[in-house]
């Protein structure tokens, strides 16, 4: 086989190599935490981070379509599970924001420790704030984790959050991209003034479910809000 077709073909393979995924252990809560990481396309230089929060019960599969997408690009993409078998399920009745509240709290910590383990892992991503993309429930832990540390955060993107309200900031910047499908809680998202005032960016796909935002959502509905997200991010 000639040396150029060799180069090639290793390309290729390097290009198609898997997602790695991986269970950290924070032994400060004595918590494991899922991840996968997903690679870089080969001599581009990765100069952003994406961290991928699912929602309540799913795994990490879940988002491959959405990490994929952005691990292509200069990105290097890593996907947290928050939920494990054995955790107590979360409140759907009652005083929701209430209850779940210290379930997001707890994520936060999950979220807060993924980034330095990551620091540690790959120095030169150090400096690099992340940009938070986060579904239903991981939407509402990466919004917590925004509205504690709005400094910490290059960008905020939500998939149909529900409960936390969004931080009524400017910097770092926010999308949330909803579902025709539920009402968000009161206060969660801004009137139109607040909008304009802090250039908050809100999408809805009034014919989306809930669910479409991760692997259950047609190919069709996927490249749309892919192609949002894209928009807003242009790359920072």
């Amino acid at each position: 086989m000639k040396p150029l077709l060799v180069l090639m073909l290793l390309s290729v393979f390097t290009f198609k190599s898997k997602p790695k995924t991986d269970q950290w252990i924070d032994d400060s809560r004595g918590r494991l935490i899922p991840v996968r990481i997903y690679p870089q396309k080969k001599d581009v230089a990765a100069n952003h981070l994406i961290i991928i929060n699912g929602g309540y019960r799913s795994t990490l599969e879940d988002y491959d379509f959405i990490a994929k997408e952005f691990s292509t690009a200069n990105c290097l993409v890593v996907s947290i599970q928050y939920d494990l078998d054995g955790d107590p399920a979360i409140a759907t009745t009652g005083n929701i924001y209430e209850q779940r509240l210290p379930v997001w709290k707890e994520g936060v910590k999950t979220l807060s420790y993924v980034l330095q383990r990551i620091d540690s892992l790959y120095p030169t991503f150090k400096d690099i704030k992340p940009i938070l993309i986060g579904h239903s429930n991981g939407g509402d832990i990466a919004t917590l984790y925004t509205t504690l540390y709005p400094e910490q955060v290059e960008a905020l993107i939500t998939l149909d959050h529900r409960r936390m309200p969004l931080p009524r900031i400017s910097n770092p910047r926010i999308l949330s991209l909803r579902a025709g499908e539920f009402q968000a809680d009161s206060g969660v998202l801004p009137d139109i003034e607040e909008e304009k005032l802090y250039s908050l960016k809100i999408i809805t796909y009034q014919q989306a479910k809930h669910g479409d935002f991760d692997k259950s959502g047609s190919k069709a509905f996927h490249q749309q809000f892919l192609k949002d997200i894209s928009t807003f991010l242009d790359f920072i």
